[in-house]
């Protein structure tokens, strides 16, 4: 056998090992012999059937790393034949996650069509224990992925065939400033706003809401609970909502479930898994439950009485605002917040301004300012130099030209003051005081300097101390105003006066 076994290991755990070994390392030539793997399909021991399905799949879906496999259709085979073979629950879907990996066309997906089917209808019609359900919802799940392999369309939103009620999810305070931004009635509420749509184009210039929740309808006599969410296909016009959004009509649509709740049951992957097959089921299979590759989230949002409320989330629509976007970073500012800073300070920005930002990172916060009301010169300052690589491209997807430098701040000079100073500070979480206090002393320092009679400030930070300590020991500062953007975040606005 090719399959070298450590020291008192057996052919089980070394398989195991070796699925290990490949995900961390990123070596997919750990078995020296495919064959050895499809030999132990036929193990006596489940676990190692189980092993030798999940490894044969990781293999295939990473091309073998690179090797040529000329047995790939007798591979295929010995899978399908496992798999019909196999009396215990807890391998089946495993041999299942294998096989998929190796079905790349109709051709592949009509030879075992006619099994998956007959097992699926195995499953629905007869009575099963308890204890079984477990690895049975999961065999189904991974069946209904299959089977749904060859139907599997890129569907977009395109228009909007008729009006939808929706609901746009929003940072608090931001609410009334959606509500003037929305054609026709909008109504706020606690989390957002309430509105009734038939324009596609008019909710994509609004740049401030966090979510696009499409309100599901709800049958009259469905009472959404917990214990009834698997119900929901049956119970509401979500198949019809789709179908209009998408106009795909007789489709089937790829999912994941979002739930925001109260109850911790409610949110473990356990109830998230078993409301997701029962969705599948009591659909037909016109929703497919796919975490990895979905096009659709089912967002169920608990409300005070208990009852869920449900919306569809398309997340290409909201993400399509900020297309521009290509490059971010794990610090970046999200697109959404830095539209709600611009919302800020909108009554204080003026054209044929000049514009720094002097922590630019990938630009996202110069970008939407320049979006807003064009300027006349624009420059980000960033001392990391993947990020103004980053920021370069996503400006030039913007359609904005930006002077970007690699370099820090408080080296930076200019000839031309400027009129407006935007930025967020860094997090000083965890270093030393005298550090936080010497970069902010400096800050302020250079931003004067290089500040026009008149200029504004737009700061973003943690650190309202530090800010106000600044301000008061310059006497070129005045404070405007603040706002809060997150639980810790605030907008200082400063005007500069010399």
């Amino acid at each position: 056998m090719s399959i070298r076994l450590n020291e008192n290991e057996t052919l089980r755990q070394a398989l195991s090992r070796l699925r290990k070994e490949m995900k961390s390392d990123g070596r997919f030539d750990v078995v020296d012999d495919i064959k050895d793997v499809v030999s132990a399909l036929s193990s006596d021991d489940a676990k190692t059937r189980k092993n030798a399905a999940l490894l044969l799949g990781d293999l295939k879906a990473n091309g073998f790393g690179g090797r040529e496999v000329k047995e790939i259709e007798s591979i295929f085979d010995s899978l399908v034949m496992a798999y019909k073979n196999e009396t215990t629950l807890f391998v089946r879907p495993s041999i299942l996650e294998g096989l998929k990996e190796f079905i790349s066309s109709n051709e592949d997906l009509s030879r075992i069509k006619d099994i998956l089917s007959e097992k699926l209808r195995d499953i629905d019609d007869n009575e099963h224990e308890d204890s079984e359900m477990k690895h049975l919802r999961e065999e189904r799940h991974l069946i209904s992925l299959i089977l749904s392999i060859g139907d599997k369309c890129n569907h977009e939103v395109t228009n909007l065939i008729k009006p939808f009620e929706v609901l746009l999810t929003c940072d608090k305070g931001f609410a009334d400033n959606i509500a003037k931004e929305i054609v026709g009635e909008a109504k706020v509420t606690p989390i957002g706003v309430r509105s009734r749509i038939s324009r596609l184009n008019d909710l994509k210039k609004i740049r401030l809401y966090r979510e696009l929740l499409f309100l599901v309808p709800i049958k009259r006599d469905y009472i959404c609970t917990a214990d009834s969410l698997g119900e929901l296909p049956q119970k509401t016009a979500i198949i019809k909502l789709l179908e209009d959004l998408f106009e795909a009509k007789g489709d089937s649509f790829r999912f994941r479930i979002e739930i925001s709740s109260s109850d911790e049951n409610v949110l473990m992957g356990k109830f998230i898994k078993k409301v997701s097959a029962e969705m599948e089921k009591s659909s037909n299979q016109r929703l497919i439950n796919d975490p990895s590759d979905y096009e659709v989230v089912i967002v169920l949002k608990e409300r005070k009485d208990g009852r869920y409320s449900s919306f569809v989330k398309i997340p290409k629509l909201s993400e399509e605002r900020f297309s521009y976007r290509q490059f971010s970073e794990p610090t970046s500012m999200a697109g959404v917040t830095a539209a709600e800073v611009v919302s800020e300070i909108k009554e204080y920005i003026k054209k044929d301004s000049w514009i720094i930002d002097p922590f630019c990172g990938t630009g996202t916060l110069l970008l939407e300012r320049a979006l807003y009301m064009p300027s006349r010169e624009y420059y980000g300052i960033d001392t990391y130099g993947q990020a103004i690589k980053e920021a370069r491209i996503n400006a030039e997807n913007a359609g904005v030209e930006v002077h970007f430098i690699n370099r820090n701040f408080f080296d930076f000079t200019s000839d031309y003051p400027f009129h407006e100073i935007l930025g967020e500070f860094p997090d000083f979480y965890g270093k030393e005081p005298s550090e936080r206090e010497d970069f902010y002393k400096n800050f302020f320092k250079c931003a004067i300097e290089i500040a026009a009679s008149g200029a504004m400030m737009f700061l973003i930070s943690a650190d309202e101390n530090m800010i106000k300590k600044y301000i008061r020991l310059n006497s070129e500062l005045k404070f405007v105003r603040s706002k809060d953007l997150t639980r810790d975040l605030k907008i200082y606005i400063i005007g500069v006066e010399k």
